[in-house]
C-alpha cells in the first residue's frame, strides 16, 4: 500500500506510551500495545485485500514478508537477553528467562506467561527481560491464521461478515470472561483489537471521499486517545475498547485529512515519523534495557536515569533498525539467506536455553544458594518435569507436601501447620531446628487441599496450630475457616507467623556484592517492598503474644530496609518472598529458644 507517514507517527505515540509506562511514569501507557494491535490489523488487511483484488495474493509470500519483518530481530534480541541473563541472573530467574526465550522463538510467550505469571501488573514483571514479547506472540499467532480467511473468502461481503462474526465472538469473550490472565494474554480475547482495524480497512478500501462528520470523529478520537493515556482512572475494559476505536478512527480517517493540523504537524511530524520507523526495535529493546538495569544496579528508575536508559534504548534501536531490520526487509536479500540466519539463531537460542533448563539454571557455582554446578549435571529429562516450573529450589520447598497427611500414632508433639506457601516456610523453619526429631507435623495447604481431607480430625489431635499466610489472616478469617471445614480451634494453642519480604528482587543484592572483596553480610540491607513492615505491625496488634514475626529479625532500625543474607553470605530468600534452606536455618536459630520453651512446656 502507499506509504502513509502518519501511521508511523501513530506507531511512535504507541511505543513511547509503552516505554514510559514500563518506566512507571505513565500508568495508562500500556494502551500503546492496543494501538499497535489496531495498526497491525488495519495494515495487514489492507495489504492482503489489495493483493487479492489484483489476483496476486500469495499466502507463502505473505508469510515470507512476516518472517523478514519480525523474526530476525526477535531471534537476535532473544540471544542478547539470554547472554545477559547468563552473566547477571540467579538460577531461578535464568530458568524463567530460558523458558521465555524458547516460547518467544516459538511465537508463544503469551501462552507461557498466561500459565506461569499470576499478574501482569505485579512489580516482579519489571525484572523479566522478555516479558513484553507476549504481544508479539499474539500478533504472530494472528498472522498465522488470519490470511487463511482471505483464502476461504474472496468476496468482500463474505469477508466482512466472517471477520465481523469473529470480532463479535472475541468481544463477547473479552467482556464476559472472568479470568483476567486469559483476557490479557490469549489471542481469542484480543482478536477484536486487530480485527476491528481490519474491518475498517475493508470498509474504507479505495474509498475516495468521506462525509464531513468523519472530521469530527477524527478530532474526538485524538482527544479521546490522549485522555485515555494521561487522565487518571482505574483500569477498565470499556476504556480499552474506547482506545481501540479511537485508534481505528485515527488510522482510517487520517489519509482523508492529510493537510489537517493534527495529521500534518503531529502524526506526520518528522521526529515522530522517524521514531515510528524504528518502533519495532524500540519496543524490543526497551524492556531488556530497563529490566537488566533494575536487576543489576538500579533499585528505582528516577527521572535522570529514565532519560539515560531511553537514550541507550534509542541508540541500540537505531543500530538494529539499520543493520538488521532494513537489510532483511529488502526483497533483494535472498530468502534462503534470511531463513539460514533465522534457523541459526533459533537453534542457538533453543540449544542454550535447553542446556540451562537441564542444569536447573546452575551453569556455575552460586554460593549464595549453596548450589554448585557439579551437583547439577545436565539431564534432558528435567525438561519434562512439572516441578521445574518454579525453579531450582523446588525439591527443598515442596518437601512439605509429604506432611499433607494425618498425624501418626507416635507420642511426639503434634504440630498442625495451616496456610499457603508461607506456611511451608514455617514448616521448614521447624524442620531445620533442633526440635525437629521431637515433633510430628501435619500440613494443610489451603490452596491445594487433598480431596476428602478430614480437617476436624487433624485439628482435634493437634497440640499446637501454626498459621502462615502470604496475605493478612485475621481471627475472623480463622472463624470462617472453622465454619467452612467443620472443625473447632477452641482451647487450641494457636500461633500466627507473619508475612515477610526481602526486597523487590534478589538480583540487585546479588550483583551488588559480586565484585566486593569484603562484605559485611550482617549489615547488608535492601529496601523492603512497600506495605510489608506496616502489615507486620497490624498482625502484631491482631494476634498479640501469639504472633511470631519473620520481619523483626531482619528489619533495620527505621523499618524501611531488610537484611537478605545470613552471616555466611547465603541468601535468606530465593525469590524475595519465601525462604531458602539457609533462610529456614537462619530463623530456626533465631527462634530456637522460643521453640524449645514452647515444646518443653508441652512435654512437661
Amino acid at each position: 500500500m502507499t506509504y502513509r507517514a502518519e501511521i508511523d507517527g501513530l506507531r511512535a505515540i504507541a511505543v513511547i506510551s509503552v516505554i514510559i509506562f514500563h518506566l512507571n511514569f505513565l500508568p495508562n501507557g500500556y494502551l500503546g500495545v492496543d494501538v499497535f494491535f489496531v495498526i497491525s490489523g488495519f495494515l495487514i488487511t489492507n495489504i492482503i485485500y489489495k493483493e487479492q483484488s489484483q489476483n496476486n495474493f500469495s499466502i507463502i509470500n505473505f508469510y515470507k514478508r512476516r518472517v523478514r519483518r519480525i523474526i530476525p530481530l526477535t531471534m537476535f534480541i532473544s540471544l542478547v537477553a539470554l547472554l545477559m541473563g547468563i552473566i547477571f541472573m540467579l538460577p531461578e530467574d535464568i530458568i524463567s528467562l530460558a523458558k521465555s526465550v524458547i516460547a518467544t522463538n516459538l511465537f508463544s510467550n503469551n501462552i507461557l506467561l498466561y500459565i506461569t505469571s499470576s499478574d501482569y501488573w505485579d512489580v516482579s514483571i519489571n525484572y523479566k527481560p522478555l516479558m513484553h514479547t507476549w504481544s508479539l506472540g499474539i500478533e504472530e499467532q494472528f498472522y498465522l491464521f488470519y490470511p487463511l480467511v482471505f483464502v476461504l473468502f474472496r468476496n468482500k461481503k463474505k469477508l466482512l461478515f466472517f471477520i465481523s462474526l469473529l470480532t463479535i465472538i472475541s468481544l463477547f469473550l473479552y467482556f464476559f470472561m472472568r479470568n483476567d490472565n486469559a483476557k490479557f494474554y490469549l489471542l481469542p480475547f484480543r482478536f477484536f483489537e486487530l480485527s476491528i482495524g481490519g474491518i475498517f480497512a475493508l470498509l474504507y478500501f479505495n474509498k475516495k471521499e468521506i462525509s464531513n462528520i468523519h472530521k469530527y470523529i477524527y478530532y474526538l478520537s485524538y482527544f479521546g486517545l490522549i485522555a485515555l493515556l494521561f487522565l487518571p482512572y482505574k483500569k477498565n475494559d470499556i476504556f480499552l475498547f474506547i482506545g481501540v476505536m479511537c485508534s481505528t478512527f485515527i488510522i482510517t480517517f487520517s489519509k482523508y485529512f492529510s493537510n489537517n493540523y493534527f495529521t500534518k504537524y503531529l502524526l506526520s511530524n518528522p521526529i515522530l515519523v522517524n521514531l515510528g520507523k524504528i518502533s519495532f526495535s524500540l519496543y524490543m529493546w526497551h524492556q531488556i534495557v530497563f529490566s537488566f538495569a533494575r536487576y543489576v544496579f538500579l533499585f528505582e528508575i528516577t527521572l535522570p536515569w529514565a532519560f539515560i536508559l531511553m537514550f541507550i534504548t534509542l541508540l541500540l534501536s537505531i543500530l538494529t533498525y539499520t543493520y538488521i531490520e532494513v537489510p532483511f526487509r529488502k526483497i533483494t536479500m535472498n530468502f534462503k539467506f534470511v531463513a539460514s540466519f533465522v534457523l541459526f539463531f533459533f537453534f542457538i537460542n533453543i540449544g542454550i536455553s535447553t542446556y540451562l533448563l537441564s542444569v536447573e539454571g546452575v551453569y556455575k557455582n552460586f554460593v549464595v544458594f549453596g548450589q554448585y554446578k557439579n551437583d547439577f549435571s545436565p539431564d534432558i529429562k528435567k525438561l519434562y518435569r512439572k516441578d521445574l516450573m518454579v525453579g531450582s529450589m523446588q525439591n527443598y520447598n515442596e518437601n512439605i507436601n509429604n506432611f499433607n497427611k494425618p498425624f501418626d500414632d507416635s507420642n511426639k508433639i503434634k504440630i498442625l501447620i495451616i496456610g499457603d506457601s508461607f506456611a511451608r516456610d514455617v514448616a521448614n523453619v521447624i524442620l531445620e531446628g533442633k526440635q525437629a526429631k521431637n515433633v510430628n507435623i501435619s500440613y494443610i495447604n489451603t490452596r491445594n487441599s487433598l480431596a476428602g481431607d478430614n480437617y476436624a480430625h487433624k485439628v482435634d489431635r493437634a497440640d499446637f496450630v501454626f498459621l502462615g499466610f502470604g496475605n493478612f489472616f485475621s481471627k475472623k478469617d480463622l472463624k470462617n475457616f472453622e465454619n467452612n471445614h467443620h472443625c473447632s480451634f477452641q482451647n487450641k494453642k494457636i500461633y500466627y507467623f507473619g508475612t515477610k519480604n526481602f526486597g523487590y528482587n534478589m538480583g540487585l543484592p546479588y550483583n551488588a556484592i559480586r565484585f566486593e572483596n569484603h562484605v559485611d553480610y550482617k549489615n547488608y540491607y535492601t529496601k523492603i517492598r512497600e506495605g510489608y513492615a506496616e502489615e507486620d505491625q497490624v498482625c502484631q496488634r491482631e494476634w498479640g503474644s501469639r504472633f511470631i514475626s519473620f520481619l523483626v529479625p531482619v528489619l533495620n532500625s527505621d523499618r524501611k530496609k531488610v537484611r537478605c543474607f545470613d552471616d555466611e553470605g547465603r541468601f535468606i530468600s530465593h525469590d524475595s518472598a519465601h525462604l531458602s534452606k539457609f533462610g529456614a536455618q537462619f530463623y530456626s536459630k533465631y527462634y530456637a529458644q522460643f521453640f524449645e520453651n514452647l515444646l518443653s512446656a508441652k512435654e512437661k
